[in-house]
């Protein structure tokens, strides 16, 4: 949850980059240049939708929350090193579609990269596609082999 604490951490790790604005004080509207936080819930699956990259929350203090909502776009995704809990997150990492950021300068220089790298981007939204297209129908698959033991 976006509290104060990590709304103001967020902030100055992210300071580097230029400007960083609130989701809650954008009246809806995104930035067009620097960064969002978004400091509100229930708004994440429509902002992916319009998101560069993708720093997915809680890989900061504990637990990696869900890899699945951005990567369906097709966006690079960076966490925090805490990504143990999430075998999507684990499996996007393997496969170079996921950057763990260890602190804010590796956030900052992640972002730097890609955002100034079209070839690098394309290529990982190129390999999100593939990643996903390839885990299409394990669901089906998973329940078939549970049901034949």
């Amino acid at each position: 949850e976006p509290d104060h604490k990590m709304v103001a951490r967020l902030q100055r790790w992210l300071a580097p980059l230029g400007r960083v604005a609130l989701w809650s004080e954008t009246n809806g509207e995104l930035p067009t240049s620097g960064a969002l936080i978004v400091d509100k819930v229930g708004f994440l699956a429509e902002l992916y939708v319009k998101a560069s990259v993708v720093l997915v929350g809680g890989s900061y203090d504990a637990r990696v929350h869900n890899v699945w909502e951005p990567a369906v776009y097709s966006k690079p995704i960076l966490t925090g090193p805490y990504i143990k809990n999430s075998a999507e997150a684990l499996a996007l990492k393997g496969k170079g579609l996921l950057q763990v950021c260890d602190d804010s300068a590796a956030v900052a220089r992640e972002l730097t990269t890609l955002l100034a790298d079209p070839a690098r981007y394309r290529a990982i939204a190129r390999g999100m596609q593939v990643y996903l297209d390839e885990q299409r129908g394990i669901s089906r698959r998973y329940a078939e082999k549970l049901l034949s033991l």
